[in-house]
């Protein structure tokens, strides 16, 4: 069963349109276009020339999603895509969120963060943080206050004592550059942060 609706001057088919995405509100597919349509003419302004990432949950907020990588043929000409170069196939630039950024630009995002980092610096690769300035927290004057979710042990081992931090922290000394909506922040980060939340 599929469902078209108007966005704009195009027509959008939407696949599913019954399939609920936000359970404990009912909300399916539809419904969240409906009310997209309806706010899109007060929300694309504030989007738009800004840094996106999508996240795409087609079974729902309750299932396993997974990181657009690629922008739908479907999407608007004014949403920029952004391709980035690679020399001989090899990897010229390392691009990550951030789901705090400190005051200093020490950065916490999802385990795994960290380590892309050093590697990066070992190889001599630009190590971007992109994410907008609602993640930056003057207020937290380094990454040492940045509180780690703890998540359940028994997701590592059950045979053995183990962590389980949801994030890792990335010094400010790894990254290259912060790109939020209001342009390129370069370290000291304490200064170029100061002057973009």
């Amino acid at each position: 069963m599929t469902e078209r609706i108007r966005a704009g001057r195009r027509t959008i088919e939407i696949t599913h349109p019954d399939r609920v995405v936000f359970p404990e509100a009912g909300l399916t597919k539809l419904d969240l276009a409906r009310h997209y349509d309806r706010v899109a003419p007060v929300m694309v302004p504030h989007v738009r020339d800004r840094p996106v990432a999508m996240d795409s949950y087609p079974q729902g907020v309750d299932h396993p999603g997974y990181y657009v990588k690629q922008i739908p043929g479907h999407f608007p000409r004014w949403i920029r895509r952004v391709t980035v170069p690679k020399r001989g196939g090899e990897v010229t630039h390392v691009l990550t969120g951030a789901d705090r950024i400190a005051a200093n630009g020490d950065t916490a995002n999802k385990v795994g963060t960290y380590p892309l980092a050093v590697l990066a610096e070992r190889h001599g690769i630009p190590f971007v943080v992109v994410a907008p300035t609602s993640t930056v927290d003057l207020a937290t004057p380094t990454g040492a206050e940045i509180p780690i979710e703890e998540r359940d042990a028994a997701e590592v081992s059950e045979r053995f004592p183990a962590r389980n931090p949801a994030f890792d922290v990335t010094p400010a000394g790894l990254i290259t550059a912060i790109v939020t909506e209001n342009g390129v922040h370069r370290p000291s980060f304490s200064e170029s942060l100061a002057v973009a939340a």
